[in-house]
């Protein structure tokens, strides 16, 4: 703006020259404060960019921390269930031994009882196999 250099006649002409003035500095604020928003738009884009990435690598950690959770959970309970398996077996195996000993017993019993049963039924008495 074209500065006058010439004193103001009136009093019009020297608020009309303040204002201006004023004019001119708030003008000047203006296109200050237009480079700062700029620049304030800059940061933030850099900002969000920066926030963006920070999100992505949160996020890989996290799938890279559960996927080795899984992976040892996985590990645990193949091991458990391995050794809960062996341990099963083990019982049953002991079960059955068991069953079959006690059912085996009770045969061998019966058939001793059985047997000496019938053998005292079919047994000649000695008094008698002399005298034929």
């Amino acid at each position: 703006m074209k500065k006058n250099l010439t004193p103001p006649r009136t009093s019009r002409d020297a608020f009309a020259a303040l204002v201006l003035g004023e004019i001119d500095t708030i003008l000047d604020k203006l296109e200050a404060l237009q480079g700062n928003i700029n620049a304030t738009g800059e940061d933030i884009k850099v900002t969000i960019n920066q926030l963006e990435a920070a999100g992505e690598t949160y996020n890989q950690a996290v799938l890279a921390a559960n996927l080795r959770a899984k992976n040892e959970m996985v590990t645990y309970l193949k091991t458990v269930s391995a050794t809960t398996i062996t341990i099963t077996i083990e019982e049953q195996r002991e079960i059955v031994q068991k069953l079959i000993r006690e059912a085996v017993s009770k045969e061998i019993t019966a058939l001793k009882k059985a047997l000496s049963e019938s053998s005292a039924n079919h047994r000649v008495p000695f008094y008698q196999v002399g005298a034929e």
